[in-house]
């Protein structure tokens, strides 16, 4: 983990399917997000924040990525409030995605997805840490102050006229040196060049990030 570095330039030529079984031996809670790509987002947020701050990833899933980020921060003895946000629906998982995730996880846990998550989360010791928001993303956003949010992650919604409402509604939440990122760039750009323009750093062609005033 490091300073995210603005590429002079974007391709979309050369992105590698990661391996999800050696990403398994790496973190063991399955995850959409690659592993290069948590490790560069979580690990440099985990690195960067300091005691007290208030995170929100919005899209949980099973917790890959929310578990692993609150790993990184375990590692670190950072002390974090974080928040996951989701109805928990699972309206939008492809059935590729479910049979990896049973392939990962066991059988015992098809159709039970929420409490999987849940597992997971007492797996890794983050339950006192978490707060959990069992609805839609826009209107848990009215549940926090403006100003409160040092760093949030979108991966939930991707209908892109919800993703632009749902970036808006939230933005007003984050403080002024905070950072927003987002999964499925290459699926989204189309609503996401628009809002942040320059602003804009691209992870493996997977995420974005942008940093607002300072960062943190």
């Amino acid at each position: 983990a490091g300073e995210w570095i603005k590429p002079s330039h974007v391709t979309q030529a050369h992105r590698m399917i990661p391996d999800k079984k050696k990403e398994l031996e790496v973190f063991p809670v399955y995850a959409l997000m690659g592993m290069s790509t948590r490790q560069d987002i979580f690990g440099t947020i985990a690195d960067r924040c300091k005691d007290g701050m208030n995170f929100v990833e919005v899209g949980i899933f099973t917790g890959g990525s929310f578990c692993f980020l609150g790993s990184e921060l375990k590692k670190r003895n950072k002390r974090v409030t974080m928040h996951a946000v989701d109805n928990f629906l699972f309206e939008n998982i492809s059935q590729e995605s479910e049979d990896e995730v049973v392939e990962a996880h066991g059988e015992q846990w098809r159709g039970r997805f929420y409490d999987l998550f849940l597992h997971n989360l007492e797996a890794h010791g983050l339950t006192d840490m978490s707060k959990i928001h069992v609805m839609d993303s826009i209107e848990t956003s009215k549940k926090f102050e403006d100003n409160s949010i040092d760093f949030i992650h979108f991966d939930g919604n991707h209908n892109p006229d919800y993703v632009r409402d749902e970036i808006f509604a939230w933005q007003p939440k984050l403080k002024e040196d905070s950072v927003i990122a987002g999964h499925d760039y290459g699926a989204l750009r189309q609503v996401i060049d628009p809002i942040f323009g320059n602003s804009l750093i691209v992870i493996n062609d997977e995420s974005y990030v942008v940093k607002l005033g300072n960062g943190i």
